[in-house]
């Protein structure tokens, strides 16, 4: 049930690339439609007694292979218009904390930035 169309959302990936400098920047973001899944799991709720919050994932096809660790993601807001605040990320909600490929598909975790 939760992988229908009717429950896709419309996140912000923003591509993290590094100059051959050492400075980062972030490409144009660009739309994805999926199905944000919360990320709890059942050793969180034992191990620590409440679930993190701010985890999220979703999976896309596996021939989608342009999200990297530290790649930025703007999940219920809009993207920023002005370049400067682009190339920062500035507004960013999630980043990627872990790429999970598997036979057909890939899974994508993302963390809560902090602020």
């Amino acid at each position: 049930m939760r992988m229908l169309e009717k429950n896709w959302v419309r996140i912000y990936h923003s591509q993290r690339m590094v100059s051959s400098s050492g400075v980062e920047g972030f490409s144009t973001p660009t739309p994805i439609d999926c199905n944000l899944i919360p990320l709890t799991t059942d050793w969180t709720l034992a191990e620590k007694g409440a679930v993190e919050k701010g985890m999220m994932k979703f999976t896309l096809p596996r021939d989608s292979n342009l999200i990297t660790f530290g790649d930025r993601f703007y999940v219920d807001t809009v993207p920023p218009v002005d370049y400067q605040d682009v190339v920062t990320a500035e507004g960013a909600t999630h980043m990627v904390s872990g790429v999970e490929p598997t036979l057909n598909y890939v899974t994508i975790i993302l963390k809560r930035i902090s602020g």
